[in-house]
């Protein structure tokens, strides 16, 4: 990446920068991502999202081969102070690898705190099919105010897979159910699951993103113990308010920023609605739309609107929305004293263009069009004639416009006519 390259992909980051400042994220970091090699650079990006004000909570496992553990299987007395060991040493681990992860001459002016406490308590698994399961646990409740306080306090908290009960029984906990736990009883912004994937995959396919009902649907149709484990994770704390689940891959040493700072991402996104939409735009819009439009009036494609003009026209905008960034736009103008409406200003982002977008909307603003029982909608274009031409628009002349509308037209620009008639 060269220097304009990098400045422009820093500049992108910006809203990603604003909206995840002083959000709340839960990690749950498996005892395998621990063992990996990507580990130093997944705590070095833990550090740079707590030096953004994000605030943290690293769910901590330890892996279960390592503490001559079954997955799933009963742990007796002893395999359980085993485990309480491997644990212990491996949040040392990831406490010292934090704060080596603070670099430069300047890195102590930069506060990072580690804490750990008893923040959730546990109860027995209990007799599972007529096995007892002894020490392994599932989580009985969540101390979010305690949680809270050290969040507020801008400390990093570390929170071992593993918990006593009421009654100091020590149990073992899944770091998933765990971190599901965490984040819906303290309605974090993001859960964040990690995979060797690159996400959750369909056919050899990656899923960008899934809402609940496709992830429901996915569940029954995936053969992966390790996947049926995350979709459960993520459906529950979809169910319990966590707005937004995200899988993403520990072995690629990007895919975190990537996932947090980029438009697209590069894991799955599971929440309960869905990640794109389409809606009426409204003065906090304006800005969005005018980079959006700027490049296309600069070569002449569009007429130029002034930010004054797009606060008065603005209730005529629709758009799409992508992960809190406008993708697409256009307006529909109605023309006064008639039945007909103008359709102008169909942008979608360079990245965006041949996706479907602005054939999504425009069947936004037919729409708007029937309900409000519009009878023709027109268009003019210098350069997009044929387009319109597929969605069912027809060349006509200027005489078919509306005598409102043909005392406005620039004969300069000598622009196409097109009408289509709404059914």
């Amino acid at each position: 990446m060269d220097t304009e390259q990098y400045v422009k992909w820093f500049r992108s980051t910006s809203p990603y920068i604003n909206a995840n400042r002083e959000r709340c994220f839960v990690l749950a970091l498996s005892g395998e991502l621990l063992k990996h090699a990507n580990f130093p650079v997944l705590m070095e990006d833990i550090v740079l999202l707590h030096s953004l004000g994000v605030r943290l909570v690293l769910c901590i496992d330890a892996d279960s081969q390592q503490a001559q553990l079954s997955a799933s299987g009963p742990i007796d007395g002893e395999a359980i102070e085993q485990f309480s060991a491997q644990l212990g040493a491996e949040c040392f681990r990831v406490q010292a690898t934090l704060c080596r992860a603070l670099r430069g001459p300047k890195a102590g002016r930069h506060k990072l705190r580690v804490v750990s406490g008893s923040f959730t308590s546990a109860r027995p698994l209990g007799v599972v099919n007529g096995e007892d399961h002894l020490h392994q646990g599932t989580v009985r409740r969540v101390d979010s105010h305690a949680l809270q306080t050290q969040l507020a306090q801008g400390n990093v908290v570390l929170q071992p897979a593993m918990a006593s009960s009421p009654s100091g029984e020590l149990f073992k906990l899944d770091s998933n159910e765990l971190a599901c736990a965490i984040a819906s009883k303290l309605q974090a912004d993001k859960l964040i699951l990690f995979t060797d994937a690159q996400g959750l995959l369909a056919e050899g396919k990656l899923l960008r993103e899934i809402n609940l009902t496709e992830a429901r649907a996915l569940l029954d149709n995936t053969n992966s113990n390790a996947d049926q484990d995350r979709l459960r994770t993520a459906i529950q704390a979809c169910e319990t308010g966590v707005e937004r689940i995200q899988i993403v891959s520990y072995t690629d040493p990007s895919a975190l920023l990537t996932e947090l700072f980029s438009r697209d991402g590069s894991g799955t996104l599971v929440s309960e609605t869905s990640f794109e939409t389409i809606r009426d735009a409204n003065i906090d819009d304006i800005a969005s739309i005018l980079e959006l439009i700027e490049p296309l009036e600069r070569d002449g494609t569009l007429v130029k609107r002034s930010r004054e003009k797009l606060e008065e026209e603005i209730q005529y905008f629709s758009l799409i929305e992508r992960d809190a960034s406008v993708v697409a736009c256009a307006a529909m103008y109605p023309i006064a004293n008639t039945e007909s409406a103008e359709v102008a200003c169909v942008v979608t982002h360079p990245e965006y263009r041949n996706s479907g977008r602005a054939d999504k909307l425009l069947q936004h603003l037919l729409k708007k069009a029937r309900s409000q029982k519009l009878r023709t909608l027109f268009v003019l274009t210098t350069k997009a004639a044929h387009w319109f031409v597929e969605k069912e628009f027809e060349e006509c002349g200027l005489d078919q416009l509306p005598v409102q509308r043909q005392a406005l037209y620039n004969s300069q620009r000598n622009s196409k006519v097109l009408r289509r008639f709404i059914s």
